[in-house]
């Protein structure tokens, strides 16, 4: 089954994700919004925001099948 656990080791790696990762993402909008291509801004933040939950599912994942489909998911964003 799939399944999510909190400790607080997970939280230690949560804490630079959520620290650093609006930072990023702020940076990289205005870095790539250069008007012309607005859809290539919007797909790099898709995609951006899809790694960012898939590093958060990797750090919380409890179970071997939880933890290898969210890296999965992380590799393919």
């Amino acid at each position: 089954t799939l399944s999510l656990t909190l400790d607080s080791l997970a939280a230690v790696f949560l804490l630079p994700i959520f620290l650093l990762a609006p930072v990023i993402a702020l940076y990289g909008y205005h870095y790539l919004d250069r008007g012309e291509h607005i859809w290539r801004t919007l797909v790099h933040q898709f995609f951006f925001s899809l790694l960012i939950v898939a590093m958060i599912l990797v750090t919380l994942a409890d179970t071997v099948v939880t933890f290898a489909l969210a890296w999965e998911l992380m590799s393919l964003a």
